[in-house]
């Protein structure tokens, strides 16, 4: 008797165990993802537009003036966003020229600044490259409202952006000792090369529209914080120009579009426009030929903007 209540009970310890077994998988099966947290992976391919300034100074008046110009380009990117909980989000990304037109400009005041409309010696290059163009960004947002619709979000971030540059061939018009304007020709063979870096950690406010399947979502960055430098080579001269600028400001403006299609899938376009403003900075000038190298203490100055409009499509794991 005692040995078939023994395995009587053995029967129903291991049917309640299969049991509570089967139904923890059915709960887990049946167990909604939450929608507060996740990953998103987007690509884009977009047109670029943008302009980098490098210039010169003696005792505080402009002597030279370049002007580095992506007249048009495509460029290709993605970025990644892991949404931690339903109030914090986490991006990294970037971009990259594809194919681009470029022009550059380069402005002397040798007799006197006047405005601008007096340089006395100016060169263009039509057939400048672009050897490599392209930007890194981390970043996280917060939400620490909302209303209605409405979201609003805390950002904080780094940006470091690098665009490089080569010039050759071109015209020019130049003025002589004893006139102004009054030479002109051609140049052959490489002319300048010419390298910016900025480094922007930024803060920001991100606001989005949210409606089924549709959002609209603006951010604003700034940034007094930027700190850049720069590399110009003058081939024809063998001289090579390094500039560190002190710290200077940051602005950028985007504004994006989505809709969704499916659960998982969405197309966005976007438009961003940055602006990195003038800064001031030293110079360290290398002779290739002779080897000598001297210093041109606040004689270096650099700005930098652009305008890009992407369109793409991202999904969420």
């Amino acid at each position: 008797m005692k040995q078939h209540l023994v395995t009587i009970s053995v029967a129903v310890v291991l049917a309640l165990q299969a049991s509570a077994h089967a139904a923890d998988l059915e709960a887990s099966r049946q167990a909604p993802v939450d929608p507060a947290s996740g990953i998103t992976a987007r690509a884009y391919l977009g047109y670029l537009t943008a302009r980098s300034g490098e210039y010169v100074y003696d005792s505080g008046t402009k002597l030279s003036q370049l002007d580095w110009t992506i007249d048009n380009a495509l460029i290709a990117g993605g970025d990644v966003t892991f949404q931690a909980n339903e109030w914090l989000s986490l991006r990294a990304g970037g971009w990259t020229t594809i194919a681009a037109a470029n022009t550059m400009d380069d402005y002397d005041w040798l007799a006197g600044y006047d405005g601008f409309d007096s340089w006395s010696h100016w060169s263009h290059h039509p057939e400048t490259e672009t050897s490599k163009a392209f930007q890194i960004d981390v970043s996280a947002a917060a939400r620490f409202a909302s209303h209605n619709e409405l979201q609003f979000d805390a950002l904080a971030g780094y940006r470091f952006r690098n665009m490089k540059w080569n010039a050759e061939n071109g015209s020019y018009i130049y003025s002589s000792e004893s006139g102004f304007r009054d030479e002109a020709g051609t140049f052959e063979g490489p002319a300048i090369g010419y390298e910016q870096w900025w480094h922007t950690p930024y803060l920001g406010l991100g606001v989005t529209y949210e409606a089924p399947e549709f959002r609209m979502r603006g951010e604003i960055i700034g940034s007094p914080f930027v700190f850049a430098r720069d590399r110009d080579h003058h081939f024809a001269r063998d001289l090579v120009f390094t500039e560190t600028f002190g710290a200077s400001s940051m602005l950028g403006v985007s504004l994006a579009a989505e809709r969704d299609f499916g659960a998982d899938w969405t197309v966005f376009g976007k438009a961003d426009f940055q602006n990195y403003f003038h800064t001031r900075g030293d110079t360290r000038v290398y002779d290739l030929a002779s080897g000598e190298t001297f210093e041109l203490k606040n004689g270096a100055g650099a700005d930098h903007r652009s305008l890009a409009f992407t369109l793409g499509v991202s999904r969420k794991f």
